[in-house]
């Protein structure tokens, strides 16, 4: 209700920065509440970039399953032109381009007037007409509809003023995209920061020693559902071939290299060369915090193993590995005072509820939950430490002065927990 929602944002600290989200292979918005929350709490505005196919059904034969590039410049485009346009002076006007790929965005909403102002290419501007008749998403916190707005088109709460600075948080499939973009764009990314959690580094072999309990048992299923089942009437007249070599596709790599027209290319090999995030990795100069777990039954230890000495030459990358974590789960607890009468922990309670109710959808396999027990006043709270990390990692450069962060090498290449 209206006075949850007042409470609720005089609670939240103040914004510092935006954070687009990169949700994993065919995630969207509903994968991705805990990402949200953990970059909420750390004073970051969530925006979850939805992928062609991701979140929003297709308008155009077109996806890829890492990603293009240049839905991201788009996608950070359009962020910046709602952030701009929330810190706008009353009256002004302010246009953006609409991206061919769906935006929701964890704050407020933004003007449904809408205008492209660069065409990637001419199924990009196909995909951006049909999509005109559905905007794309603008969800409030935590998914729900965006919070009111003056008329002037800005936030009524003044403790979330538009943030300037932009940083990427991206779990799994989507640090292909993150890393890719990021050695692609080099000291022109533009962002103050990247997390990279549970990347499979190369896309030309990371899925081939994915765990069969999850390749074939559930990508490769998931994937001919999510993009070829929902899509059949759009992709198969497209290019019936590759849709027939996707349809017989018995493992997630199969259905990546059928896939490669669907991309925009005609071979596979020209798809390793667009799109692999090794091909660019050693130029990253934007500050990237990487976090693996060893015993990830989807992007193996070998993945991490193999390319280790990246961080060697990469000097604004630092990685960090755990013994244990899982695949983007990285659940630990701890001990915390348990909410008051008065309800001042009444902010966390809301993230953890709905983080709670949101995690079986992400395939995490694990809930965010509190447990009482213990003594009386205290808690034990079930929480993903590296999201919360990576957040705050994300957090902390868009709190340093204007181009420090780009100026300064991190002292750590990597690290064990």
């Amino acid at each position: 209700d209206d006075d949850d929602d007042e409470s609720l944002s005089t609670m939240t600290p103040p914004l510092v920065g935006a954070a687009l989200i990169l949700p994993g292979l065919a995630g969207d918005a509903s994968s991705s509440q805990l990402a949200a929350a953990a970059c909420l709490d750390a004073g970051l505005q969530p925006v979850v970039l939805h992928r062609r196919g991701d979140g929003v059904a297709l308008t155009s034969p077109r996806f890829n399953l890492f990603g293009d590039c240049a839905d991201l410049d788009e996608a950070l485009d359009r962020v910046r032109a709602h952030l701009a346009m929330q810190a706008a002076p009353p009256g002004h006007a302010f246009e953006y381009s609409q991206p061919s790929a769906a935006v929701a965005s964890g704050s407020t909403s933004s003007s449904s007037s809408s205008r492209r102002r660069r065409t990637s290419s001419s199924e990009a501007a196909s995909h951006s007409d049909a999509s005109s008749q559905r905007s794309p998403s603008l969800w409030g916190r935590h998914g729900a509809p965006a919070s009111r707005q003056r008329g002037d088109g800005r936030s009524s709460n003044p403790t979330h003023a538009a943030p300037e600075r932009v940083v990427i948080f991206a779990t799994s499939a989507g640090t292909g995209l993150l890393v890719r973009w990021l050695g692609e764009r080099g000291h022109h990314a533009g962002v103050d920061a990247a997390f990279a959690c549970c990347p499979g580094y190369d896309v030309g072999v990371a899925l081939t020693r994915c765990s069969p309990l999850f390749d074939v048992a559930f990508y490769a299923r998931k994937l001919k559902q999510h993009y070829l089942a929902k899509n059949r009437a759009l992709l198969e007249p497209a290019n019936p071939a590759a849709f027939r070599k996707c349809l017989n596709a018995s493992t997630a790599h199969a259905f990546m290299t059928a896939a490669a027209p669907y991309a925009g290319y005609a071979t596979y090999g020209e798809y390793l060369l667009a799109c692999n995030p090794m091909a660019t990795a050693h130029l990253v100069t934007t500050p990237l915090l990487v976090v693996n777990a060893l015993d990830d039954p989807i992007c193996v230890r070998r993945n991490v193993e193999d390319h280790e000495t990246l961080f060697d030459v990469a000097p604004s990358a630092i990685l960090v590995t755990t013994a244990r974590g899982g695949h983007c789960g990285f659940f630990a607890k701890e001990r915390v005072a348990a909410p008051s009468e008065d309800g001042s922990t009444r902010r966390q309670d809301h993230l953890r509820g709905h983080s709670q109710r949101r995690t079986s959808a992400s395939g995490s396999g694990a809930h965010a939950a509190r447990h009482h027990g213990g003594s009386k006043g205290f808690e034990t709270r079930v929480y993903p430490w590296a999201h919360e990390l990576g957040a705050r990692f994300l957090a902390a450069y868009c709190r340093r002065p204007e181009g420090s962060s780009s100026k300064k090498k991190l002292k750590q290449k990597s690290g064990y927990l």
